[in-house]
């Protein structure tokens, strides 16, 4: 018996959303994506009438997975495909393979390998754009239509544009909490009048979050399916399911517990989707709010992942390297409204994958984030962030204003900074005994003059240990910054960094990001700040 294969994958999803960098044509982009394994995908079996004849592994997160005997169909799917996908979605980056094979695993295989080997290959974009077309203002593209508001749109714009009807509301459908009526008129549509910032506070997050372990158990999906080679479409569809089952409960207990207290008077939430799929999402949240809602998202992740594990396991999809739950990377940029979000997506992406080195640099892999506020113009990932920004060297040594990623919720034993404890540290700095902008001038004397900042450092101590107000703060300084920095000494004359001979690192300037945009723990921080000064 012969299997046939067809596989398809959009790309760069990210890219293709934010490239206008306007907030409603994003969220008509997120609607288009969705809509292709949905809608679209419903309409093209539809017009073929051969629905029963393919069989899916796989129809989310821009990724198709098609099998069935008869090639015949499965030719007709791909060819109609084609097509709808370059009508419906044009500039939207793809890429699709074809195998056979004895088994379904057999055909899977040999559609990856010739999807893999189209992975460098450009396609022509249409239409073409000759040197005396008028293009897009936003992206360069070759002008189709007339917007007017953006004037001159190419394609891809029209197209997200088209999406963004409220009435479509494929997205925010999933998200809801249970029970709950939330529909698209409580998600906001546009930064300038729908968006229920703070007053004055334009500052937004642009949050992105993959998980940890998909990988590992894809594998142990393929060694069952090398077992029982006929179980193969089976198998994949329960993990595909399952993943998208924990990332939205997740979603959702975020959404239930985090944004729904802070709706305004018309209903309206402070945050915005973009992306849920598979085990990776990407929201828009305000400012103050990111924190808690990444806190109450991975923990909850965390939660409903052991449920699917238990699940994937009964169904043989399972192994001694399988973790007891799935954990997360984050990423966040805290930005104006203002800011471009083409090259903040970028940078939330690059900062995601600097977390999740660092969350499974060890055992056990653990939830982490990673975050940047943006002060100067975009340019350049993390790395070029760290060197130009939060980096000072003096006499050899680079002084580094952040501990770069935190683990969120414990850290089970590995030497990471917890992200409560950052909250915990913020917490104190922000009584009103505390001095305001000792911290922010330390961090700058730095810049400038070690020498001086160690002095100011050394007087800000000696107030406070003789000031009754202030002890206990510089008590709970001290605790937290030993939890933070294992290697901190309270009592030495040395700046407030942790140990190192050429590299040494504060959470100072991550202290001051986080009250810049005002953000809050999950529990507001008070807790864990009492806390420090009982143990100090």
């Amino acid at each position: 018996m012969t299997w046939n294969a067809w596989l398809f994958e959009a790309k760069s999803i990210q890219g293709y959303l934010f490239s206008s960098g306007r907030l409603r044509d994003i969220v008509g982009g997120s609607e288009l994506v969705e809509s292709l394994t949905g809608e679209l995908l419903d309409d093209v079996l539809e017009a073929m009438q051969e629905r029963e004849a393919i069989t899916f592994s796989r129809r989310a997160g821009g990724a198709i997975y098609a099998l069935s005997e008869d090639p015949a169909p499965l030719r007709r799917l791909a060819d109609l495909w084609a097509l709808a996908v370059q009508q419906h979605a044009p500039g939207l980056r793809l890429e699709t393979g074809w195998g056979t094979g004895q088994t379904p695993l057999e055909a899977f295989d040999a559609a990856r390998d010739e999807m893999q080997g189209q992975g460098g290959r450009l396609r022509p974009e249409r239409p073409a754009t000759p040197p005396v077309a008028t293009r897009s203002r936003r992206t360069g593209g070759a002008a189709v239509a007339w917007d007017n508001k953006d004037g001159p749109v190419d394609a891809a714009t029209r197209a997200r544009k088209s999406h963004a009807d409220a009435s479509r509301a494929g997205l925010v459908g999933r998200i809801g909490p249970a029970g709950v009526d939330l529909g698209w008129r409580n998600w906001p549509l546009d930064l300038e009048g729908d968006f229920p910032f703070r007053g004055e506070d334009r500052t937004v997050a642009l949050l992105h979050a993959d998980g940890n372990g998909f990988g590992q158990l894809l594998r142990n999906a393929r060694r069952a399916a090398e077992r029982d080679p006929a179980r193969f479409p089976e198998l994949f569809r329960q993990l595909s399911e399952a993943i998208g089952r924990t990332t939205e409960s997740a979603v959702q207990t975020a959404v239930a517990e985090v944004l729904l207290p802070e709706q305004d008077e018309r209903g309206m939430l402070p945050a915005r989707p973009i992306v849920v799929g598979g085990d990776d999402i990407t929201f828009l949240v305000r400012a103050d709010l990111a924190m808690p809602f990444l806190q109450r998202f991975a923990t909850a992740f965390e939660a409903a992942s052991r449920e699917a594990l238990a699940e994937l396991a009964r169904a043989g999809i399972t192994g001694e390297d399988l973790p007891e739950a799935l954990t997360v990377g984050a990423g966040c940029v805290f930005m104006r409204a203002s800011q471009p979000f083409s090259m903040a997506h970028e940078l939330a992406e690059d900062l995601t994958d600097h977390a999740k080195r660092a969350g499974k640099a060890g055992e056990p892999v653990v939830s982490t984030v990673a975050f940047h506020r943006v002060t100067t113009a975009l340019a350049g990932g993390y790395d070029a962030v760290l060197a130009r920004e939060l980096t000072d060297t003096w006499e050899g040594v680079r002084y580094r204003q952040t501990l770069e990623a935190y683990a969120i919720g414990p850290a089970a034993g590995r030497e990471l900074p917890e992200l409560e404890d950052l909250m915990g540290l913020q917490a104190v700095m922000e009584r009103p005994a505390m001095a305001g902008g000792a911290a922010r001038e330390l961090l700058t004397l730095i810049g400038m003059d070690p020498s001086q900042a160690g002095m100011r450092y050394r007087r800000w101590r000696q107030i406070a240990r003789r000031d009754p107000e202030q002890r206990p703060i510089l008590n709970g300084f001290d605790s937290y910054m030993e939890r933070l920095m294992p290697g901190f000494k309270p009592d030495s004359s040395e700046l407030p960094f942790g140990p190192g001979a050429e590299e040494r690192k504060t959470p100072l300037g991550d202290v001051l990001a986080l009250k810049a945009v005002g953000s809050r723990s999950e529990q507001g921080g008070q807790g864990q700040h009492e806390r420090g000064e009982e143990t100090a």
